[in-house]
C-alpha cells in the first residue's frame, strides 16, 4: 500500500515537472515566433527605407513608416531589446532630419548603415536568446549631437572625394603623358 501511494507521488510530480517543462517550452515558442514576425517586420521596413532614402521626407510615409516599426518593436518581450530598437529608429529618423537641414545626406547614410547592422544584431542576438551586443562607438556621438556629428563627417566625405578627384586628375595626367 505504501509502495503504491510512494509510486502515485513521484508519478504525479513526474507529470506535474512534464506539465511545467510542455508549457514553458510552448509559451517560448509562441514568444519566438511573435518576435520573429516582428523581427521580419521590422527588417522589412528598414529595407524598404534603404531602398528609399526619401521616405522619411513624406509626411504621411514617414509617420506610416515610423508606426509599422514601432509596432514590430513592441512585439519584442525584452524591454532592454525594446529600447535599443526604439533608440536605433530614433537615431535614423533624427539624422535624416539633419541630414535633410544641412545637405549630409552621405554622412546620413553611413549613420544608417551602421543602425542596420546595429539593429540586425541585436535581433539576432534577442532570437538566439543570446547577450545583446554593445552599441558600435561612434553610438553615443552621433545620440549625442546627431547634427554635429552629420555635418563633420560630411567635411571628411567631402574632403576624401576632393582627395580622390585629384587624385584620379594626376593619374589620367601621367597616363596621358605616357602614351
Amino acid at each position: 500500500m505504501l509502495d503504491a501511494i510512494v509510486g502515485g507521488l513521484i508519478g504525479s510530480g513526474l507529470a506535474l515537472i512534464g506539465t511545467f517543462v510542455t508549457m514553458r517550452d510552448a509559451r517560448w515558442g509562441r514568444t519566438l515566433a511573435t518576435e520573429e514576425k516582428a523581427a521580419a517586420a521590422l527588417l522589412a521596413q528598414f529595407h524598404r527605407l534603404r531602398h528609399d532614402d526619401r521616405l522619411l521626407r513624406d509626411h504621411r510615409a514617414s509617420g506610416d513608416f515610423i508606426e509599422d516599426c514601432l509596432s514590430a518593436v513592441l512585439a519584442f518581450r525584452d524591454t532592454r531589446v525594446r529600447m535599443r530598437l526604439t533608440a536605433s529608429l530614433d537615431l535614423i529618423v533624427e539624422c535624416d532630419r539633419w541630414a535633410h537641414i544641412h545637405d549630409a545626406h552621405d554622412a546620413a547614410y553611413r549613420v544608417r548603415q551602421m543602425v542596420y547592422r546595429h539593429t540586425r544584431e541585436c535581433i539576432e542576438a534577442r532570437l538566439d536568446r543570446k547577450r545583446l551586443p554593445k552599441p558600435p562607438l561612434i553610438w553615443d556621438e552621433v545620440s549625442g549631437d546627431p547634427a554635429g556629428y552629420l555635418i563633420g563627417t560630411q567635411h571628411e566625405i567631402d574632403a576624401e572625394m576632393e582627395a580622390l578627384a585629384i587624385e584620379q586628375e594626376e593619374a589620367a595626367t601621367r597616363w596621358e603623358g605616357g602614351l
